[in-house]
């Protein structure tokens, strides 16, 4: 990061001084000072020259790690509390505000504003941090680029991401979520994005927005910061966003697979670990591969290809970019354990990707074993491990019955049904009598693996599906053991 005076940032949090070991302000005859060097949320990371921001979290408390900040001689620590540990003498500057973790907001905004690096801001229901990913990965063939570390999105990630830049960065690729109203608003004013990229619109976090209109109208105030030389990107059958950009003195960029996008994808193939598309842009062909699975990456790469291009990034650059791109961790991961293929794409699910990830695992072969008797090969099982879907509120017994039918109506053999909401699933499965899939009800993860190896067999190739609450992950670390 940039090293920043101390003085600044007790001006930009407004914080109030409760002890300074050293002079904060600089002397009127010279202009140096506190500097610093080093921001962190983490204990366990900090040193000298760094400023220590006590932030509680669902799990720890920062406050009950200052004693331990202060032995590690941090320069600076802001706080929301005075912890009763705290040594009488000590050489850290402990500054408070009532709010630890909007004063990582205020500092990581005041940090956005000095830097030169161009920022692009990635939104969306799904596919963002696949996107996300892809942006940086294209641009930095060329450029110094820093990106948001895994799916770090939040009141604490992007703040974070805002800060690991420095003067020599050349693009900034910051990916925001929302699960609450206001999120999103709060974090574009905070990255004030050059380029604003959502990559489409459907049922997401609803316990929080409620609707797909209140999905909408949260993830549009990503463009509320834009100004008249920034630019939006969106789905061009998003017709809802075409209208709230209608007059917009911002740039409009459109991708999609519809005539009158600005980027049009057509020609998905799906061929054994990997995708073949084309792109048209500016009434020219593009032929682009991924070397991933999941037929959807092709919009995710679309929608990456529109934002670097108007970054200035030559079509034909990106396209061998994209030929040795690899996909984040938990998205469509590909394991080969003890004889059974796991393809773990258990970072996260809601309705759309789930019916997604269904249709193209129906369409996937099914691994062959050795010659049987009769002197053919014998095709394995495609077994499908279903977690809950997240953060659906009200809506969650819906959309959880709904799954039923597109399980139903799949090429899979078998389907295990893994916590409390997937119960729904489990019924509703009963009412399409027509379909030949063996079934399975778990309340949890554990209850699951206990009978796994009555269930899942060497040539099996395993699909898991599911919110992070549901760490479907473990099911592979059982069989790695």
């Amino acid at each position: 990061m940039i090293p920043l005076p101390l003085s600044e940032i007790i001006h930009t949090t407004k914080s109030a001084l409760l002890s300074a070991p050293h002079p904060v302000h600089p002397a009127p005859a010279c202009r140096s000072g506190v500097r610093i060097t080093d921001i962190s949320t983490d204990s366990r990371t900090v040193k000298a020259g760094s400023l220590f921001i006590a932030i509680k979290g669902n799990n720890l408390d920062g406050h009950d790690f200052i004693a331990d900040v202060i032995k590690k001689k941090a320069t600076a620590i802001i706080l929301s509390k005075i912890p009763k540990n705290l040594p009488r003498q000590h050489q850290t500057t402990l500054l408070k505000v009532t709010d630890t973790v909007k004063a990582y907001g205020d500092i990581a905004r005041y940090y956005r504003s000095r830097l030169k690096a161009k920022v692009i801001v990635v939104g969306g229901s799904n596919g963002k941090t696949t996107t996300k990913e892809m942006i940086a990965h294209i641009l930095g063939k060329q450029y110094s680029v820093v990106k948001s570390p895994k799916s770090f999105n939040n009141f604490i990630g992007v703040p974070y991401t805002i800060l690991l830049a420095d003067h020599n960065t050349d693009f900034l690729v910051v990916e925001i979520g929302t699960n609450h109203p206001g999120e999103i608003s709060y974090l574009a004013e905070i990255a004030k994005p050059d380029i604003a990229v959502i990559t489409n619109i459907s049922e997401e976090h609803l316990e929080g927005l409620k609707s797909l209109k209140g999905v909408l109208k949260e993830e549009a105030c990503l463009f509320k910061y834009l100004r008249k030389n920034n630019t939006a990107i969106f789905d061009a059958s998003t017709n809802s966003l075409k209208r709230l950009t209608k007059s917009a003195d911002y740039n409009i960029v459109t991708f999609g697979l519809s005539i009158g996008a600005e980027y049009t994808g057509q020609a998905v193939k799906v061929k054994t670990g990997s995708i073949e598309f084309v792109i048209k842009a500016r009434n020219r062909n593009y032929s682009c591969s991924l070397p991933v699975l999941g037929s959807w990456n092709a919009r995710n790469a679309l929608t990456a290809f529109a934002a670097t291009n108007h970054a200035g990034i030559n079509p034909k650059k990106i396209c061998s970019a994209l030929a040795d791109f690899k996909l984040p961790g938990m998205r469509m991961e590909k394991h080969l354990v003890n004889g059974v293929t796991f393809i773990n794409d258990a970072y996260n699910a809601n309705p759309i990707s789930v019916n997604l990830l269904l249709n193209d695992f129906s369409s996937m072969p099914a691994r062959m074993t050795n010659a049987n008797r009769s002197g053919g090969a014998t095709p394995k099982r495609k077994v499908f491990i279903f977690g809950e879907m997240g953060e659906l509120g009200a809506s969650s017994q819906k959309y959880h019955r709904e799954a039923a039918k597109h399980i139903a109506r799949s090429r899979i053999d078998i389907c295990i049904m893994v916590g409390q909401a997937t119960r729904w699933t489990a019924l509703a499965l009963r009412d399409f009598r027509q379909h030949k899939i063996l079934s399975f009800y778990y309340d949890n993860v554990q209850e699951f693996i206990k009978s796994s190896n009555k269930i899942i067999s060497q040539g099996d190739t395993v699909l898991l599906k599911g919110s992070r609450t549901n760490s479907l992950e473990k099911i592979i670390q059982c069989y790695s053991i």
